[in-house]
């Protein structure tokens, strides 16, 4: 298992490099073009997987969540993907810390309790931030970018 959830964390801060290389390219104004998908900008759906990440950081710290934790940055482009880096690395490093099979007891925002093993979480999370990183494809593809790389698992094995 801790080989399997390694290569799936690693891939998730391989994919969130490139992607926040992108965003430097596409330049700050692109981010907050309105195309809709779930999120109605580049930068919130970015802020998206940033939040999530750092949620799920928190709980499996063993912390309580009240509210989304990039609700009120105000930091600049450059702050904001230092920091969302710096989330993917501590998920990364926690998460290969954590017994995978541990139980870990939460709850969400609206204050309803789960439970759920560490591996569940994890595998959670870097889904979650694959989903919205194809979103994230499609919209700097419809703000004007052309080059871009597959961010597929497989390609990211195969350059290992």
């Amino acid at each position: 298992m801790h080989e399997y959830l390694s290569a799936y964390l690693k891939y998730n801060l391989w994919a969130n490099r490139i992607i926040t290389g992108y965003f430097e390219k596409a330049g700050k104004e692109s981010l907050d073009i309105t195309i809709e998908s779930s999120f109605p900008s580049i930068r919130k759906t970015w802020y998206h997987i940033w939040d999530a990440q750092c949620i799920w950081i928190l709980r499996l710290e063993g912390k309580e969540v009240t509210t989304w934790p990039g609700r009120d940055f105000t930091g600049t482009m450059k702050e904001a993907i230092y920091q969302f880096m710096e989330s993917t690395e501590k998920l990364a490093e926690l998460g290969l810390q954590l017994d995978a099979e541990k139980l870990i007891t939460y709850k969400n925002l609206s204050g309803k309790e789960f439970t759920n093993k560490v591996w569940h979480i994890l595998m959670h999370v870097v889904n979650h931030g694959t989903y919205h990183r194809g979103q994230l494809v499609t919209m700097l593809r419809q703000a004007g970018m052309k080059e871009l790389q597959p961010l597929d698992m497989i390609v990211f094995t195969r350059q290992q």
